[in-house]
């Protein structure tokens, strides 16, 4: 069956995410949980400061800024893309098929030419309004295409 994008939905989708204040409140709730919960666990002091000084590295790493983290996508043509990282290099990819998409999250994995991984997760406050929702429309369509 033949199926076009309307204007709308149609390339080139540009997609430039901000910070996300749901995210970041998700990852220091999450974080601080574990932490709150060490103190219950039956393990010597090392063992549990050990365990505390991972959990916080865990959440800098999650939240800090990476110079490969993608800043920036231009979806062209099929899954054809290119990304902007936050060392200020851009880079041409191909979206992966494997998207996770929820009414409030979108994860998407791109490979690039030199068949490094990217990761891009998003959530509604981190785009313009109106740009998610199309998003997840053209992943429906073009990832639906993909598997006729």
């Amino acid at each position: 069956m033949w199926q076009t994008l309307s204007t709308t939905y149609a390339t080139p989708l540009l997609l430039e995410p901000g910070s996300s204040r749901t995210l970041r409140a998700w990852l220091v709730v999450i974080h601080a949980v574990a932490i709150v919960l060490l103190p219950f666990l039956a393990l010597p002091a090392g063992a549990v400061l050990i365990m505390l000084l991972l959990i916080l590295f865990s959440l800098w790493q999650a939240i800090r800024l990476r110079p490969d983290s993608v800043t920036g996508v231009r979806w062209n043509e099929a899954r054809s893309c290119h990304l902007s990282l936050a060392s200020g290099q851009d880079i041409e990819a191909r979206l992966m098929p494997q998207v996770f998409m929820l009414p409030w999250l979108v994860i998407m994995r791109f490979k690039s030419n030199r068949k490094r991984v990217h990761h891009l997760v998003l959530l509604p406050d981190m785009l313009e309004p109106g740009v998610f929702r199309r998003l997840r429309v053209r992943l429906m369509i073009e990832l639906n295409q993909a598997a006729d």
